[in-house]
């Protein structure tokens, strides 16, 4: 090969190089094991609330049955009512939390693809610039 081609080579690693440093900078900044930590102590935390308001339901229930008056038994039903509507708040919490972790998990793996990619560019080149300059 002549120079111009492997001055072009040697541009183009130059660019290869650049973008595989970015891609891997773009992963270092936005994953980290403590972001997928937090996400996963979120989830594992939103899945106590939720066992938690399933146990006052049923807790309120046994004292619904036991109630002696109606006045009793009408603050049971409100009790069991409002812990309901907190049980599906957690649910809905629970899942947008393991939705976040999914969605975190699909970017961080098509992130590692581009790195790879891009580390694959750069060998590519770097085989074809070594044998260009032993082939001069």
């Amino acid at each position: 090969m002549t120079n111009p081609e492997i001055r072009r080579l040697e541009h183009e690693l130059r660019q290869a190089q650049h973008a595989r440093a970015k891609a891997q900078e773009w992963i270092n900044d936005h994953f980290s094991a403590t972001a997928r930590g937090s996400i996963i102590a979120d989830i594992e935390y939103l899945r106590g609330r939720e066992r938690y308001f399933v146990d006052q339901i049923n807790e309120r229930k046994d004292r619904l049955r036991a109630a002696r008056n109606e006045q009793q038994r009408h603050r049971l039903r409100e009790d069991i009512s409002n812990i309901q509507h907190n049980l599906q708040t957690a649910k809905r919490n629970w899942e947008a939390a393991r939705a976040r972790l999914s969605r975190y998990d699909a970017n961080r793996r098509q992130q590692v693809g581009k790195l790879q990619d891009a580390e694959r560019k750069v060998r590519n080149i770097q085989d074809r610039l070594h044998r260009a300059r032993n082939h001069r």
